[in-house]
């Protein structure tokens, strides 16, 4: 499935998630026959993106991502701050021959509590664990690479304060077609 039919089946998902294979693929056909997917869930500016090659996975607290394209993952409320005492987990997987690039583009969090961890797998400790960003970075590039082909990475933001005051937490783009 490209991109777009993955990012409908896992709206279609959420909003029923007791659908079963066979169901979830008649919804898919019905739905694009008559043209009733909805896109304005999809900010403006992600709009006019080639659909086959983005998937935009707006800021809420993990996710499991099977793609071939490109796509963002950002913090809950993003960009505005993020809210207190949370524990997120984003599972991001790549096509068999594919390997995940992870780049992250912005970090804001209070040090040394909240933490943006990405691992290549989901404990996120010991030898698995790929990096730990805290702190005000603001814009950066800090690429990482998932440690074979068909595997995953997993980007961790665990937020132990009460309050992030004005902090805005993380933004970061997946790349698993490259």
């Amino acid at each position: 499935a490209t991109p777009i039919v993955s990012g409908v089946a896992a709206m279609l998902l959420q909003r029923e998630p007791s659908l079963t294979p066979a169901a979830l693929k008649a919804k898919l056909v019905s739905t694009a026959t008559i043209g009733a997917i909805d896109f304005s869930s999809i900010p403006l500016q992600y709009r006019n993106v080639t659909p086959n090659k983005f998937v935009y996975i707006p800021g809420s607290c993990g996710d499991v991502i099977n793609a071939l394209g490109n796509g963002i993952i950002s913090s809950p409320n993003s960009p505005d701050p993020y809210p207190g005492k949370i524990s997120c987990l984003w599972t991001i997987t790549g096509l068999a021959k594919v390997q995940v690039q992870l780049n992250v583009t912005f970090v804001s969090l209070e040090a040394p509590s909240d933490t943006l961890k990405v691992c290549s797998q989901p404990s996120c400790s010991g030898s698995s664990l790929l990096a730990t960003q805290t702190g005000d970075l603001g814009n950066t590039s800090l690429l990482y690479f998932a440690p074979s082909t068909g595997a995953s990475l997993w980007v961790s933001l665990q937020i132990n304060s009460i309050n992030s005051g004005n902090r805005t937490g993380f933004k970061a783009s997946f790349i698993t077609d490259y």
